[in-house]
């Protein structure tokens, strides 16, 4: 290669250089938010999952009250048609 040619080459060289450093320090902060916000996450889950579980058998248990109470419903009327 000519020298000039090699000083380019050089100089692009360090450039991607750089540039790669580049990227490899934000995937690593941004490995670590991530890392952080799971754990925050996390925590949160953790805090509300007894209040979701009463949620959620409070809601379920009413649903089946609801399905007996229609069951029964349907049972004294004849099942809700009329046979002419």
């Amino acid at each position: 290669m000519e020298p000039e040619e090699r000083k380019k080459h050089t100089m692009l060289q360090m450039v991607n250089t750089v540039r790669n450093d580049k990227l490899r320090i934000q995937r690593e902060k941004q490995k670590e938010r991530t890392a952080k916000l799971q754990k925050k996450r996390a925590a949160v889950e953790a805090f509300f999952k007894p209040h979701h579980n009463e949620e959620r058998k409070r809601k379920f248990a009413t649903e089946s009250k609801e399905q007996v109470r229609r069951a029964e419903k349907l049972s004294r009327t004849g099942g809700g048609k009329r046979g002419d």
